[in-house]
């Protein structure tokens, strides 16, 4: 039997909103803004492994630095490729997680360092367990997450790996001073079905409320805030404009990398100062 597959016609970019050229090209007049965002990487790269190499290489050292400010850099990292391609628009998306990442590296340090780690801590020790039990027949986790992991072929060697890891995880939890922390978790979990984020637990309110306490409510209030509506789709000015009964759609790369480069540069000094 001859079947026929048709061809699908794909569609070139509609200029007016992907015009990548372009964006490339006007990215390339702040070429030594990104050379100093790739010197930021570069000296934050070096930092984490100095600054552990002259810590007391505990818990805190491992989760500030490791976790907290290697997740910082991704994020400036990011926002860097992003600016050199002319997506000054996406970037938006990672300034906004820097912001939010570097306030909370100084939030850990400002104070109570060791139990907030710790709250840090147990809280990435819960997510691990709860996903290696998603493979783990018999457990709660395996019966929520049936439909997405029914299809997965675990050897049983990786299964084994897996249960021994949870199970030390668990041995983990059940010790002092983490089985405290584990049961404020639990008491949230036990009620909505997932974890709240690890410091809330450990007793901030929000995001807002942490930059209010370390006194950048302005930096949440003109940065993070106003980059929601960028993050969950639903900013209306950046997207498209309306005037005298006409309506344009804007590019997609919009021609905001100056003010993203500006503030990640800001951001980053702040970080790594503290």
């Amino acid at each position: 039997m001859n079947m026929e597959i048709p061809i699908i016609k794909t569609d070139d970019a509609h200029k007016g909103l992907l015009e990548r050229d372009a964006a490339v090209g006007m990215a390339a007049q702040f070429k030594d803004a990104h050379n100093l965002l790739d010197e930021l990487v570069n000296y934050g790269t070096n930092l984490i492994v100095r600054a552990f190499d002259s810590s007391k290489r505990d818990l805190a050292a491992v989760c500030v630095l490791f976790v907290q400010l290697r997740q910082f850099l991704m994020h400036l990292d990011g926002i860097t490729i992003l600016l050199r391609d002319g997506n000054g628009g996406t970037a938006d998306l990672q300034l906004r997680s820097l912001l939010e990442g570097g306030h909370l590296i100084e939030w850990t340090l400002k104070k109570d360092t060791e139990v907030k780690v710790q709250h840090l801590y147990v809280a990435n020790l819960r997510r691990r367990r709860h996903w290696n039990n998603s493979v783990v027949r018999g457990t709660p986790e395996f019966t929520k997450h049936f439909d997405v992991t029914a299809g997965l072929k675990i050897t049983p060697g990786d299964l084994k790996d897996v249960t021994e890891e949870t199970t030390r995880i668990s041995s983990l939890l059940s010790n002092a001073p983490f089985d405290a922390i584990d049961a404020k978790f639990e008491q949230y979990y036990k009620q909505r079905g997932f974890d709240e984020p690890w410091y809330k637990v450990y007793g901030a309110t929000s995001i807002r409320s942490i930059a209010d306490e370390l006194g950048k409510l302005k930096e949440y209030t003109y940065i993070y805030s106003a980059l929601s509506g960028v993050t969950h789709g639903a900013i209306f000015g950046k997207t498209s404009s309306s005037a005298k009964g006409k309506l344009k759609l804007a590019r997609f790369g919009n021609r905001n990398i100056s003010h993203v480069s500006f503030n990640s540069r800001q951001h980053s000094r702040c970080a790594f100062i503290v």
